[in-house]
């Protein structure tokens, strides 16, 4: 034990030596800036020295005459050893994988390029832009990309304000209005293809889209109030409610999967505040400014991680230097994907009413209501493919019931396009894109019959007709 001893104040001793040539070498040739190849050397020996410092501690006091001290530190040395096989056999599992993204980013001390922004803006439409709402896409700019399941040619064009829409002017009367995420927008779809505009040729009716993917309910509020209610002319408002994500919040931003690619969103604070996970949308990795400025990106983490109580740093370094808790956290993902196939997999038949997630769901779609009064208000809820085999099997649907008690008092037509979906007569599957999930051009065909003929849509319509506003 004691040449071990020996042998590992030794290795302290050249790792010192080693860090203070990478400084010196830093100094002189590397613009003294603390990093080499993209690694923030410092940081980096800092954490191997205190766990040096560590080792050698133990193996220190593996000497002691005290039996119980003698036995707690063979125990923690072993322990030690039997954690990193199996952070190296972690290590080699994501290596022999490799799949994109998974493993252990060592982004505290390393700018891996795997979270840096995309090296070019000239094929990006979406990204953080805005102040309020974060996540939008560039004015005047058009990305095409090819369909996975059948290389179909998609394009995804934006007008002066950044709306996957066609040019709309900011005054016209008896105008209605589309919130949504992915499945409002028209995800892999053309736009004439997919509902609002479907729905827009059939009533005659202007039918805006300010849908975007990857948004939640207090994106959707954000865009309304800040883009939508001051700068379009409109009476109607038709809020598209996937169930499936629409009760993701971004409010626990002190995550390694957030310092990996932090974004800028918005969630409720204490007493209905509006706060972000970060200071700035040009601090995200998603921001058109960091590809230029990639340094605001190790400013932000920095950020982040300083902020963060002691336990929490603790937790921030594993989560994001060990590939042994990546593969834990992986192989949970997959178990939770797994159990989709239970019954909880579905909103519709069991909804997350009464927990954090869903209060800041219900916060944000009762701004909605509150923010557009005077307009007529129409929820529909939109099932995916999962919550149609779900309710086959269970007949169970509590998520309806519940959003009409609690809007349809205060005025709010709410449609459920769920029976529509599940009576289809064919292969449900049919109405999905198979390799992404999201409605396709059938799936949004049968969606916008399914509104149209509703007799809340149509009581909409009449009134926006006969100018009752």
């Amino acid at each position: 034990m004691f040449r071990k001893f020996l042998k590992a104040k030794t290795l302290f001793a050249f790792s010192i030596l080693f860090y203070f040539l990478c400084f010196f070498y830093d100094f002189i040739f590397g613009g003294n800036d603390g990093i080499i190849k993209d690694l923030y050397f410092h940081r980096f020996f800092i954490r191997i020295l205190l766990l040096q410092s560590i080792c050698l501690g133990l193996l220190y006091s593996s000497k002691s005459k005290t039996p119980i001290v003698k036995t707690i530190s063979l125990n923690l040395i072993f322990a030690f050893f039997f954690l990193l096989f199996l952070e190296i056999c972690s290590l080699v599992y994501f290596r022999i994988k490799n799949e994109y993204g998974k493993g252990a980013s060592y982004i505290l001390f390393y700018d891996n390029p795997k979270y840096k922004p995309v090296p070019t803006d000239k094929t990006r439409l979406y990204g953080d832009t805005n102040d309020f709402f974060g996540r939008w896409r560039q004015e005047n700019n058009t990305q095409v990309v090819k369909r996975c399941s059948d290389q179909m040619p998609i394009t995804y064009s934006s007008n002066s304000v950044g709306a996957r829409d066609e040019e709309r002017d900011s005054l016209g009367k008896n105008r209605i209005v589309f919130l949504g995420d992915s499945f409002t927008e028209g995800v892999l779809l053309n736009v004439e293809e997919r509902l609002s505009n479907i729905l827009e040729e059939k009533s005659g009716i202007a039918h805006l889209n300010f849908a975007i993917m990857g948004a939640n309910p207090m994106a959707y509020f954000q865009i309304y109030n800040n883009l939508v209610k001051p700068k379009f002319e409109h009476e109607a408002v038709i809020v598209g409610i996937f169930a499936g994500n629409d009760f993701d919040s971004f409010e626990n931003s002190l995550n390694g999967g957030f310092l990996n690619v932090p974004n800028f969103r918005a969630y409720w604070g204490e007493n209905g505040t509006t706060k972000y996970t970060i200071s700035s949308y040009q601090n995200s990795i998603e921001s058109f400014y960091a590809i230029e400025h990639p340094e605001v990106l190790r400013t932000t983490r920095d950020s982040l991680y300083s902020s963060a109580s002691f336990f929490k740093k603790i937790k921030l370094e594993l989560e994001t230097s060990s590939n042994l808790i990546s593969l834990i956290y992986d192989l949970s993902r997959k178990l939770a994907i797994k159990n989709q196939s239970s019954i909880f997999g579905s909103m519709y038949v069991e909804p997350l009413f009464g927990t954090p997630l869903a209060n800041d769901f219900l916060k944000s779609m009762d701004s909605i209501v509150e923010t557009s009064k005077g307009k007529e208000i129409v929820f529909v809820l939109m099932p995916d493919l999962r919550d149609i085999k779900k309710f086959n099997v269970t007949k169970t649907n509590k998520f309806t019931p519940f959003i009409e008690q609690r809007y349809g008092v205060q005025g709010v037509n709410v449609i459920d396009l769920l029976p529509s979906f599940v009576n289809y007569k064919g292969r449900v599957e049919d109405l999905f894109i198979s390799c992404d999930g999201h409605w396709n051009e059938k799936g949004n065909k049968l969606a916008a019959e399914a509104i149209f003929s509703n007799p809340k849509y149509q009581k909409v319509l009449l009134k926006l007709k006969n100018n009752q506003f």
